[in-house]
């Protein structure tokens, strides 16, 4: 599951919040620097008022309004760029389709209920009607379903390439009377909750009629805020918050959220300054292009003449992190044999189709010695190199060498 919370101070901002006796204010903010985790957690204090199985269900319910400026168009990018390329794949396809999911809902929410406004002239006349088709689909969608992932990438590049047509540049006024015509069209509903985030994009003219509505809550109503600041608020609207600080992303944190989220070895980025999910984005992605590069030579390695094979076992043996690279390597020559069967072009002419799935077949055992063996993986290396020639030849039957 996709965006859980992994910080102790989060979710006792969380519970705090359940303990909706001991805040009497009509609205909740959090504040803390960029990319920290404020979002998240406002996710998950309202898939618990809403007694959720999901953060990704909140954006379908009729009692939840929300506003947003902080587009996620980069995220959208990388996400997309590990799910078409898939030489260059840093995490696995399905992880990357879950999280394009929820970021896609969380965007296409706030225009498919028409809150945030959107610069109709710059942008093709379907998107609307596109946007709320995959927005009630979403939920439903696999990875499997070719012809909807395919629908929805489309989508994401529309986005993407069109990103000027949404208006990110601040919350307009006519944005906050949506908010307000939805709290008179919703008022027989119970338990409301109107999230914005990133208040501090407020004009003179916004800011002033959002107060007017904090100035007169509703009993029902509550309103989570998120800033990166309190210097650029009105001190009117922050008089009627009940504020909760976050501060940068732990380390502690940090290596769940790649462990148990990206499925990515810590190790990997233990040594870098990383302080908000901005810093772990940008890490994520420059990481592609060194990948690519080794695990491309070392693909190509393998290719030489017999008598050199231990150069490519030397190749693999020197990688810092070797079961990741494996599990990298092993992504990239899949991602070859799906280029021979789309009849795209191939690395090399020299390379078969054939060739391909014996390096494939080895990588594979080597990944399998380790994991069910229980050997360590140099160990596994070793015992792979000592049967390459049953293993290339397909005649290896799996039994077991004491090295």
């Amino acid at each position: 599951m996709v965006y859980q919370l992994y910080s102790t101070i989060k979710n006792s901002i969380v519970q705090n919040v359940l303990n909706s006796n001991k805040i009497r204010y009509p609205a909740i903010l959090l504040i803390g620097p960029s990319s920290v985790g404020k979002r998240i957690t406002t996710y998950h204090i309202i898939k618990n008022i809403f007694n959720l199985d999901s953060c990704l269900s909140i954006f379908y319910q009729q009692n939840f309004c929300y506003l947003a400026k902080n587009y996620p168009f980069d995220e959208l990018s990388f996400l997309i760029s590990q799910i078409k390329e898939s030489e260059n794949q840093l995490i696995d396809r399905n992880i990357a389709f879950e999280k394009i999911k929820f970021v896609l809902a969380r965007f296409l929410s706030t225009f498919v209920f028409r809150i945030s406004e959107i610069d109709e002239k710059s942008i093709d006349s379907s998107f609307y009607e596109d946007a709320s088709y995959i927005f009630y689909k979403l939920k439903s969608i696999k990875i499997e379903d070719k012809n909807d992932v395919d629908t929805t990438i489309n989508l994401c590049e529309s986005i993407i390439k069109n990103k000027k047509a949404f208006k990110s540049d601040r919350i307009y006024i006519s944005e906050i009377k949506n908010i307000q015509k939805w709290i008179e069209n919703t008022y027989q509903l119970d338990k409301r909750v109107i999230l914005i985030d990133n208040i501090e994009y407020m004009q003179e003219d916004s800011a002033n009629s959002f107060l007017k509505t904090l100035e007169e809550p509703d009993e029902n109503l509550l309103f989570i805020l998120t800033s990166t600041s309190k210097s650029n608020l009105l001190p009117t609207i922050l008089s009627r918050c009940a504020i909760f600080e976050i501060d940068r992303i732990k380390e502690e944190e940090l290596k769940n959220i790649l462990e148990h989220e990206w499925k990515l070895n810590y190790n990997l980025l233990s040594n870098q300054s990383i302080n908000s999910f901005y810093d772990l984005f940008t890490l994520l992605k420059s990481d592609i292009n060194r990948f690519i590069k080794t695990i491309r030579e070392t693909f190509e390695l393998f290719f030489l003449e017999a008598d050199r094979f231990n150069i490519f076992i030397e190749n693999l043996l020197t990688q810092k992190d070797f079961p990741f690279f494996l599990r990298q390597l092993i992504l990239f020559c899949e991602s070859i044999l799906n280029s021979y069967s789309e009849q795209k072009a191939v690395i090399a002419s020299d390379i078969s189709y054939e060739k391909i799935i014996r390096i494939l077949s080895y990588l594979n055992k080597i990944e399998d010695f380790s994991k069910n063996y229980n050997y360590p993986i140099d160990n596994s290396l070793i015992f792979a190199y000592l049967n390459r020639k049953q293993i290339l030849n397909g005649d290896f039957v799996g039994e077991k060498i004491i090295l």
